[in-house]
C-alpha cells in the first residue's frame, strides 16, 4: 500500500507500508543519499509477515516531492531527521526496528537514538557516521547546471565505486536507471546539508546493533562504518565478500539470512 502523506507544509512525502496492526512490531526502513523506498524490496519479503512496515522516500527522492532550496535548505540532516521523528510518532508502536542505509544510516541511528526506550533493534547497512561532515567532494560545490553537464561522469564513478565487479549488469542497470531520476540540485543539497549532522556518542547507545558493511564498498569504506560502529556496546558486525555499497541487493539471501537470524524470525 502506497500513501501520501504532507508530514510537515511543503513536504509530501510517499511511503510504502502495509496493513498495520497495533499488536505488531513496526520496522522503519531509511534508504541513503540518492536512493529510494524501493531498494529495500529485498528486505520486504523476510519482513513484511512479521512487521508493520513505513518505507519512506526522503524528500527529493523517488516519489516524494522534490521542492528547489530557496531560503532555506529543505535537504539538510536535521530536516530529514525531523520528518523521520514525525513519522515515529505516527507510525510506532510498543516495539520497533529502525533499518537504515548509507546516509539513511545515520539517520537511522539518531532516529533510535532519541528513542531508546522504544526501538529494539537498530540495523545499519554499509551506514554513514552520525557526526558532522563538511569534506564533500569538490564537484558538488559548482553550480547544479555545471553538474547536469557532468553528469554521465557522476554516474560512471558512482558504477565503479558502489559495486562489486563481480555484480550482475542487470542489477547496476537497474539501479542506474532509478539514479538517472535524481535531481542534481538534491543531491548537492543533502551533501552540502551534512554539516548539520550531529556527533553522537556510539557508547551511549544501549540499542542492539547489526552492522553490514561490503569488502567492495568504495562509497563508504568498511572499515569507516566499523570504526565508527563497533563503539556500541552491544553489536553485532559482518563483512559480506563479493559485495560493494549496495550489498542489500547484492546479496539479499546472505543479508536477509543475517536479519532473519539476528531478529530470530
Amino acid at each position: 500500500m502506497n500513501l501520501e502523506l504532507e508530514i510537515r507544509p511543503g513536504r509530501r512525502l510517499h511511503i510504502e507500508t502495509n496493513t498495520h496492526f497495533s499488536h505488531k512490531p513496526t520496522a522503519f526502513c531509511i534508504h541513503g543519499l540518492g536512493g529510494s523506498g524501493e531498494q529495500w524490496r529485498e528486505q520486504v519479503r523476510l519482513l513484511d509477515p512479521h512487521f508493520n512496515l513505513v518505507i519512506p522516500d526522503l524528500l527529493g527522492h523517488g516519489q516524494s516531492d522534490k521542492p528547489k532550496p530557496h531560503k532555506t535548505n529543505p535537504y539538510s540532516f536535521i530536516e530529514f531527521s525531523q520528518d523521520l521523528e514525525l513519522l515515529f510518532e505516527k507510525f510506532s508502536t510498543s516495539q520497533n526496528i529502525v533499518l537504515g542505509h548509507s546516509y539513511g544510516g545515520a539517520l537511522a541511528t539518531l532516529l533510535a537514538y532519541n528513542h531508546q526506550s522504544k526501538v529494539n533493534k537498530l540495523i545499519l547497512i554499509a551506514p554513514g557516521r552520525c557526526q558532522p561532515n563538511t569534506q564533500i567532494p569538490s564537484i558538488y560545490r559548482l553550480p547544479v547546471f555545471l553538474l547536469e553537464l557532468m553528469r554521465p561522469y557522476l554516474e560512471k564513478n558512482f558504477q565503479q565505486n558502489a559495486f562489486d565487479p563481480a555484480d550482475s549488469p542487470k542489477l547496476i542497470n537497474t539501479e542506474s536507471r532509478a539514479g538517472k531520476m535524481n535531481r542534481l540540485y538534491v543531491i548537492k543539497s543533502t551533501l552540502l546539508g551534512m554539516k548539520d549532522v550531529p556527533a553522537l556518542d556510539m557508547r551511549t547507545l544501549s540499542i542492539s546493533t547489526l552492522i553490514l558493511t561490503g569488502e567492495s564498498d568504495r562509497i563508504i569504506p568498511a572499515n569507516i562504518s566499523k570504526d565508527f560502529y563497533e563503539k556500541i556496546p552491544q553489536h553485532r558486525y559482518f563483512l559480506l565478500e563479493k559485495s560493494g555499497h549496495m550489498l542489500m541487493l547484492e546479496q539479499p539471501d546472505e543479508v536477509n539470512n543475517i536479519i532473519k537470524h539476528d531478529l530470530a524470525l
